[in-house]
Formats: C-alpha cells, structure tokens, sequence
C-alpha cells in the first residue's frame, strides 16, 4: 500500500511514457516496498528514525543526481528483491537467538 503513495511521482517525475514505464512501474513498487521493509528493520533493530530516514534519504538523492535508463531501474529491482530477503532472514534468525 506504501508504495501506491508514490504513483503521482511515476506519472509526473518520470520520462518513461512508452513501453519502458511497465518495467519502471514494477520497478518502483518492488523498490519502494523493499525500502519499506528494510526501513522497519533498521527502525526495529536500532529503535532510531534517524536510521531510516537516511536510508529513505540515500534511495531519493540516487533518482536525483542519476539520470538513469531503464536498464538502471531493472538492476535495481533485481538487487532489492535479494537484499531484502536476505536482510529479513538474517534479522529472522537474529530473534531466533535471542
């Protein structure tokens, strides 16, 4: 659901009107859901905001310093959907052992 509050920026910031805004939409949600995850990991372990806040900050000042094609943003959705999981079964384990 978090990441549906980003749609309007897909339609206005987003140079992708063509066949490349399919895979910049799934993009984004895959990207904007994984950083929701791992935001809550950092806030869960750490008990500070200020964690994910810069880790939000870091994934904004990429789209705003890069100008970047399509096959950027199709990397990016590869290496979210195996850093979050990895990050989640790490923190799985983690409070296993506790």
């Amino acid at each position: 659901m978090w990441c549906f509050w980003h749609t309007l920026l897909w339609v206005v910031d987003s140079e992708f009107t063509d066949w490349r805004a399919v895979p910049y939409v799934i993009s984004n949600i895959v990207a904007i859901t994984s950083i929701t995850v791992l935001m809550n990991v950092f806030l869960e372990r750490h008990n500070n905001l200020l964690y994910s806040m810069l880790l939000h900050f870091g994934f904004n000042i990429i789209y705003v310093f890069w100008d970047a094609d399509i096959g950027f943003f199709v990397i990016l959705t590869i290496l979210y959907l195996v850093i979050t999981p990895i990050t989640v079964l790490i923190r799985n384990k983690a409070e296993l052992a506790k």
